[in-house]
Parts: C-alpha cells; sequence; structure tokens
C-alpha cells in the first residue's frame, strides 16, 4: 500500500509511518513512535506555500496525537488574545539581532558505516531527510579531519613519521585523505551536497598523527615543542591541506576550527590538548598566518568546546590582537550543561556583547551521552524537547546556527571504538552497522529529535534575521516550560514564530505577533509548533 501511495504522490508531503520500538530499561521519560522510512515510503515536510491572508501556516508535532510529526495545517489571526490563554508569547519585529547562518550535523565514519548499510533506495531516502526541501533542509555539515571515537579504528591522513631515516615528515609528504574516498565518506557529503548546494562544511580536528605528540598517542595528546616551532607549524599545514584536499575532491570548506574540544575530554579517545593561551598562540604564530596565506576566505573558529568555558576563553584568545586578526568565530558544545539542566546561555550573551565581531555556532551536541543514559533511547519525547531547548536557547543569546554530532547512526548508537555510543535524531535499522554488508538494511527510523530539530531547520533560512520573542507560562517546570524564538526570513517577507509546550498538560497560548495580530492556539502536552506569517 504504502509503494502504491509513495507513487501516487511523488510530489506531496507523506506522513508519519509509526513505529513503536522496544523501551530500554533505563529509559524513564514519554517515549513515542519513530517514524519509519524505506525504498518505498519515507515521510516528508509539506510546503508552507501561500500563507492565508490574515492567518498564518502551522506546523505542528506532539506526543498527544503521535503521528503528527511536523503535520502542516492554517488558521486565522485573532484581534485580542484568548480570555482562557495561561501561556503567552510576545514577539517584536522591531528589535531585529544576529544573521543566522544555518543547521546541520557532523558526517562521521560511523555515520558513513551506517548509511552505506542501507540499500540504495534507503540511502536516497535519507538523504533527502536532511538535504534540501521536503526534508529538514540542512545547510551546515560538520566533518572529522582524520578519525573521532566514532570511528573503527585510530588513525591520521598522515601516519607516517619520516620521509627517509632520521627525517621526519614535516611538510606532509605521505598526507592523504584517500582513506574517506574509500570509507565512502566523502562520497556521502557529495551525495549530500548534490541535494543542497548551498551546504557549508567546517572541518575539526580531534588529534594530530600520533608522532607530532610528546607521548605518540592521541590520548590526552600534546604537541610536541612549542607555538612557532617546527611541529607546530606542521600540525597547522596539516589542517591547511585538509582544505585543499577536499577542495580537490569537490568539497569546499567554508570553515576550520583550532580543534575539536581542546580543554579536554575523558582521555578515553582522540584528543588534542591547549589552553586558551596555548591555543591563542598556536592561532597567532601558526594557524592563523598558515590558512590566511594558503585558504583566503577559509574561516576561523576557536574553542570548538563546552559553553562553561565561555567567556574566559575568548577573553584570553581575543584579547590579543595579533591573534585576534585570525579568528572569524567560536565553536560551542553544550555537554557540561548536563542537559541543560546548568543554564550556561547567558555566557554566551556576555562573550557576543564583549566580541560582537565574532560569531557564535554550535558545533556539536548529541543525546545518550551520560553515562547512566547512555545510547539510543528509541522514540524518546525528552530528547527531542532537550534538542529543541538547546538550539533556541543558543540562539535566543545570539548564536547564528546550531550543529548535531552524528547524523546517523546504527541502533546501538554506533560503532565507536572507545565505546562512547550515543543517540541520534535517525538510526539505521541494524545493531551493527560496522559488520552488515553495504546495502543490506532495508529502512532506517526517524525519532522525535529529528522532528523537534526540524521546526527550526526546515523554516529558519540562512540570511534569516532573529527577532525579539519573550514566553511566560503559568507554572514552572526543570527549565522553562515555555520556549520561544522569532524569525524574519531573508527576503524580509514572513515572520517564522517555534514555540514549545514543555507541560505534561496541554495549555491555551496566546501568541502576539504586532502589528499582525494574535495566535491563540492549544498547545498539546509535550508538543512544538512552528508558525510562519507573511509580514
Amino acid at each position: 500500500m504504502h509503494a502504491i501511495l509513495a507513487a501516487a504522490v511523488a510530489s506531496a508531503a507523506l506522513p508519519c509511518d509509526p513505529v513503536y520500538l522496544p523501551k530500554r530499561s533505563l529509559q524513564l521519560g514519554p517515549q513515542g513512535a519513530v517514524c519509519q522510512c524505506n525504498a518505498s515510503y519515507c515521510d516528508s515536510v509539506e510546503p508552507v506555500g501561500e500563507v492565508p491572508k490574515a492567518g498564518f501556516v502551522a506546523y505542528t508535532t506532539s506526543l498527544h496525537n503521535d503521528t503528527e510529526r511536523l503535520s502542516r495545517s492554517e488558521g486565522r489571526l485573532e484581534a485580542s488574545p484568548s480570555a482562557s490563554a495561561k501561556q503567552h508569547v510576545e514577539v517584536n519585529v522591531s528589535a531585529s539581532f544576529q544573521k543566522i547562518t544555518g543547521f546541520g550535523a557532523a558526517f562521521t565514519d560511523a555515520a558513513t558505516l551506517a548509511y552505506n548499510a542501507l540499500a540504495p533506495a534507503s540511502r536516497a531516502a535519507l538523504l533527502r531527510s536532511y538535504w534540501g526541501k521536503g526534508g529538514l533542509d540542512y545547510t551546515i555539515g560538520r566533518i572529522p579531519i582524520g578519525s573521532t571515537d566514532f570511528s573503527t579504528r585510530v588513525y591520521s591522513y598522515n601516519d607516517e613519521q619520516f620521509v627517509r631515516p632520521g627525517v621526519e615528515d614535516l611538510n606532509l609528504t605521505h598526507f592523504s585523505v584517500g582513506v574517506d574516498e574509500s570509507s565512502g565518506k566523502l562520497p556521502m557529503i557529495r551525495a549530500a551536497l548534490n541535494r543542497s548546494a548551498g551546504l557549508r562544511f567546517f572541518g575539526s580536528c580531534w588529534a594530530p598523527p600520533a608522532w607530532m605528540t610528546t607521548g605518540n598517542t592521541t590520548l590526552n595528546a600534546v604537541l610536541r615543542d612549542q607555538a612557532g616551532g617546527p611541529v607546530h607549524k606542521a600540525y597547522a599545514r596539516y589542517l591547511s591541506k585538509f582544505v585543499s584536499a577536499y577542495r580537490e575532491r569537490g568539497v569546499e570548506i567554508w570553515a576550520i576550527t583550532g580543534g575539536n574540544e581542546p580543554a579536554g575530554n575523558t582521555g578515553k579517545w582522540q584528543d588534542l590538548k591547549f589552553s586558551a593561551a596555548q591555543q591563542r598562540d598556536f592561532v597567532k604564530l601558526d594557524l592563523g598566518p598558515t590558512l590566511r596565506a594558503e585558504q583566503p576566505g577559509c574561516k576561523l573558529m576557536i574553542l570548538d568546546d563546552q559553553r562553561s568555558h565561555l567567556p574566559a576563553w575568548a577573553d584570553t584568545v581575543l584579547g590579543d590582537a595579533e591573534a585576534a586578526q585570525f579568528v572569524d568565530g567560536i565553536g560551542v558544545h553544550w555537554y557540561t550543561a548536563v542537559e541543560d539542566t546548568l543554564d550556561f546561555f547567558p555566557r554566551l550573551q556576555r562573550t557576543h556583547e564583549s566580541h560582537p565581531s565574532v560569531f557564535i555556532l554550535g558545533t556539536e551536541a548529541c543525546e545518550g551521552f551520560l553515562p547512566w543514559s547512555a545510547g539510543p533511547f528509541p522514540g524518546d519525547w525528552d530528547r527531542g524537547e532537550r534538542y529543541a531547548l538547546d538550539v533556541l536557547g543558543d540562539l535566543n543569546h545570539m548564536a547564528v546556527g546550531w550543529t548535531d554530532w552524528n547524523c546517523v547512526l546504527d541502533r546501538s548508537g554506533g560503532p565507536n571504538w572507545a565505546e562512547n555510543e550515543c543517540d541520534a535524531p535517525i538510526l539505521v535499522d541494524v545493531e551493527h552497522s560496522a559488520s552488515a554488508a553495504a546495502g543490506s538494511v532495508a529502512s532506517f527510523f526517524k525519532q522525535p529529535m529529528y522532528y523537534y530539530f526540524g521546526h527550526v531547520t526546515a523554516f529558519v533560512a540562512p540570511g534569516a534575521t532573529r527577532l525579539a520573542a519573550a514566553a511566560s507560562a503559568s507554572s514552572i517546570l526543570a527549565g522553562p516550560p515555555l520556549v520561544a524564538a522569532a524569525f524574519l526570513s531573508p527576503d524580509g517577507g514572513r515572520v517564522v514564530v517555534v514555540v514549545m509546550n514543555r507541560h505534561g498538560a496541554a495549555h491555551e497560548t496566546a501568541v502576539h505577533v504586532p502589528p499582525h495580530g494574535y495566535i491563540n492556539v492549544e498547545m498539546a502536552a509535550h508538543s512544538i509548533r512552528t508558525f510562519v506569517l507573511e509580514r
């Protein structure tokens, strides 16, 4: 039936095909369906189309109606708020803030293995789900430079240390990204790029070749010599050569970071340690000058680590004018906020106020990273809400975008050589993708996280401007029970308002968008809505 329906409405949006997967023992929050996709059927996002005069278009995802996933409807604006409204959102279209760069996810080795395990037609459905119209319309992609814990082994692009006995390969004559071609990572990236020509890619390196480190290891690694020394310059050249090599293979790199989580991770997987002062000096003496000379136009982000390090990290690096001249942005992660039970969002605002010429971008976040709740929680609704809370929290505090971690994983939450499995918005229906034959898996599942993130990504385009939006509610949960953000489309013609109700009960909500009027709507328990209005 689904194959017939898909063929009959090839150009129309399709609804969720719900499946309820077994709940894991530690999965205590509310569970919804996952939406199953395969070669013959996969749900899609209906275009906004024409907005009714004196009305709005709405998209809804709710636990109350569990098959309601980014479901389109229309409504009329009213002159006053509903008398029964217990929740209010006030949008100020005259107060504008940062322009949006975009949203997306990372192309890890684990994502590549999961993608390759799918049958070719199911791969095409996954590509449609993320890149381009009808899907989440991702516009940013993160590319690890070499291996991460979400690889099956540790490697770099220049593992051979010597060009001849006693002479180290500091000019990187052995450098090659061929492993990314043979693994399928570059082909997957190019397939996404073919669907979304405006994709911007940034690279992040977990660690250099082991021979560049003091202990010949990529665990808790420290670069040999000092900033300005031959090994530091070789590592800067290593990052620059990645940009060149990818360009030669049809993938332009928009930006790179100074390194993933330089303040340190658990020490159980690849990491290159820098203090803020050491990163400042590396940027000033090595990486900044190398990129400017060899990769003009490629932007440089510092930190690429926890928000908790701000504003101090930015103050240290950007307080040095020689280093600051090379820095375009600051990358931030969310993990030390412990799923946003700690409010670190104001740190972004303070950092922006001190360094307004430098953008802030969410460069990594995922669910299922805590030891007591590691790995996938199929259909978990709390994880979807926390995704939206983090995205909207970052945006409301001056971030220009947000980047998910693995775009797709298998049902184990890997593969991950360090046994650091996590969750992802899309899971391929195989337990261990590293041992699955290419093209052998028929289905994948879209989780609530996919749809919650989509309420922003599919409607807030690069170049959109954030508007002021204040949310108020009649009761308090752990974290705000009502969350909202508003945006003006790049052409100035439409206003987009995203509202999330984290209450366990439905509440009448009044969304005021002057001078247009009020959207009076009942927000179902555990639901999120995106409203689109003509300006």
